[in-house]
């Protein structure tokens, strides 16, 4: 199924680089959740609030650090066709997945998108009430 042999040995031409970054970010990884846990908005949090928030920040780095690669280097043995489906699965929705955490949920977004379908309400039933009275005239 991969387009790398395992018996040549050149599937460590892609699991080397790969491991190799992913080992890196997963460091960067456990970096930014302490420092986001040390954060004195956090500390204020009970228990349960920090773990949802560390929980969260880790579904939205993830995709970022682009820690799903290891789903492809994992694609060996009996589990290969598994982790092969994971792998396209998560990496085909990345950008997705980026768009939903990094725009749609960001607060400044739903403000404004909040703000431009109200005030969109608002110029339509204006309009429709100004143009009433025209047809008359």
């Amino acid at each position: 199924m991969c387009w790398l042999p395992l018996e040549d040995g050149l599937i460590a031409a892609f699991a080397t680089p790969a491991l190799l970054v992913t080992a890196v970010n997963c460091g960067f990884l456990v970096v930014i959740i302490r420092k986001f846990l040390k954060l004195k908005t956090n500390q204020d949090k009970s228990e349960i609030d920090r773990v949802k928030a560390s929980v969260r920040a880790v579904a939205i780095l993830i995709p970022l650090l682009g820690l799903t690669c290891i789903f492809g280097v994992l694609q060996f043995g009996q589990a290969a066709t598994a982790f092969a489906y994971l792998f396209v699965f998560c990496n085909g929705l990345q950008g997705v997945f980026i768009f939903i955490t990094q725009c749609l949920l960001d607060d400044d977004v739903k403000v404004f998108l909040k703000q431009k379908t109200s005030r969109g309400r608002v110029d339509q039933s204006n309009m429709s009430n100004s143009t009433c009275g025209t047809d008359a005239q």
